[in-house]
C-alpha cells in the first residue's frame, strides 16, 4: 500500500507512543480510490431515496439525459462524453454532479468498490429512465 505525502509528513512530524500504533485522534489519510467510490455510492443511494419520496424531482431534461446514460457503457470516458453533451439546463443539477464524480472514479481505477458504486448508480438511472 502506498502512503500519501500528507500521511508521510504528518507521521514524521507527530511523535507516537509506540512505533506500531499511531497517536489516538491521528487521522490516517486513506487513498482516494477507497473513499471516493463509497462517497459516490452513498450520494447515489441518498438521491434515489429523495427521488422515491418525492423530495427530488428530476427535470424533463434530466430524465432524457438519464435515458441516454442508461443505454450506454458505464465507463469513465462514456460518462465524460455524455456530460459534455448534457444540456446546459442540467449541468448544475444533482444528477450531473453525481455522474461527474462517478466518471472521475471510473477513470482512475477499477475494483470491487467501483462495481458496487456503478450498481447503485444504475439503479438510480434505471428508476429515472423508463424501459425501452
Amino acid at each position: 500500500m502506498t502512503r500519501s505525502l500528507f500521511e508521510i509528513r504528518t507521521t514524521r512530524d507527530r511523535p507516537t507512543r509506540d512505533a506500531r500504533e499511531p497517536e489516538r485522534g491521528f487521522l490516517v489519510v486513506q487513498s482516494m480510490t477507497r473513499i471516493l467510490p463509497a462517497a459516490v455510492g452513498r450520494e447515489a443511494v441518498a438521491l434515489l431515496a429523495a427521488y422515491d419520496t418525492g423530495e427530488w424531482v428530476p427535470t424533463p431534461e434530466e430524465v432524457v439525459f438519464a435515458e441516454d446514460v442508461a443505454h450506454g457503457r458505464w465507463a469513465g470516458p462514456f460518462l465524460r462524453a455524455a456530460l459534455r453533451e448534457a444540456p446546459p439546463a442540467i449541468t448544475s443539477g444533482r444528477l450531473t454532479g453525481l455522474l461527474d464524480s462517478a466518471a472521475a472514479v471510473l477513470e482512475d481505477s477499477a475494483g470491487d468498490q467501483e462495481h458496487d458504486m456503478v450498481l447503485v448508480l444504475r439503479q438510480l438511472v434505471d428508476a429515472l429512465a423508463p424501459p425501452p
